[in-house]
């Protein structure tokens, strides 16, 4: 069974409160922690770990770096942790980035003394259906440049390229059927239990197992060096046509992908 999220905001704040605790210093400064990763997803389980976001406010001083990451312990847990400034956390909600969506839908505060966050988090944050919709034909803009990849990767016989570019090419088509959804990336760790969820996920399934068991074909690069007639370049294909029905269903602008097909 799951752990329940709220359990997970307690133990985060238990977390913060013991490590402030044995820092007095940390809680003169302006400083709010919030709750993120797999912790706040339907998928968090007895081996999830805490995630924590420290978002800073006004001027941290020198040492403090945004993005970077560092590892804590405290009441006998040990979690990660990212420190965080708000204005650049807030440029990148306005360029709808996948991890700051994620985070500013689902991330739960659990330590805000100073009510940094009171005003800025409470309020329900809405992305726009053509956000998502932009979103989701970029990813298949890049789909496509990776299907690309892929026919090269097996005209030269290149193993590899040949594995990367199929694993890219389901990634982009997951990440396709969140975007349709209204749904932010969570982390990849997680991305095709959520995504399998979905209508578009539901339809790429049966594609998903056969490219992950195995991938079949993969020793022989799917029996020939021609894309066209081979069954590792079919499977993406049918992938790919996938997600294509579905942005087209959903009113995406495919006008640029002319060549779509099997050319």
């Amino acid at each position: 069974m799951g752990v329940r999220v709220v359990d997970w905001v307690n133990e985060a704040a238990t977390t913060v409160e013991a490590l402030v605790a044995k820092t007095p210093q940390l809680a003169e400064r302006r400083l709010a922690v919030v709750l993120g990763g797999s912790a706040v997803t339907p998928y968090a389980d007895a081996f999830s770990g805490l995630d924590l976001f420290v978002f800073g406010f006004g001027d941290m001083g020198p040492r403090w770096k945004d993005g970077e990451k560092r590892r804590g312990r405290a009441a006998g847990r040990r979690f990660k942790y990212w420190t965080r400034d708000w204005e650049a956390f807030e440029r990148e909600l306005g360029e709808w980035r996948d991890d700051a969506l994620h985070l500013r839908l689902y991330g739960r505060v659990c330590y805000d003394p100073h009510g940094l966050l009171a005003a800025r988090w409470s309020p329900a944050f809405a992305v726009p259906p053509e956000v998502w919709l932009q979103k989701a034909e970029a990813r298949m803009r890049a789909l496509r440049d990776r299907q690309a990849s892929l026919a090269w990767g097996i005209r030269r016989g290149q193993a590899l390229t040949v594995l990367d570019s199929l694993l890219q090419i389901l990634t982009l088509a997951l990440e396709i059927a969140l975007d349709l959804e209204g749904e932010p990336t969570p982390p990849r760790k997680w991305l095709l239990q959520a995504a399998l969820r979905t209508p578009l996920g539901r339809r790429l399934r049966p594609l998903a197992l056969e490219l992950l068991d195995g991938p079949a074909g993969l020793v022989n690069l799917g029996g020939t060096r021609e894309p066209l007639h081979n069954r590792l370049y079919d499977l993406a294909d049918r992938i790919r046509q996938k997600a294509a029905e579905a942005l087209l269903a959903a009113g995406g602008d495919l006008a640029w992908a002319s060549g779509e097909g099997r050319g």
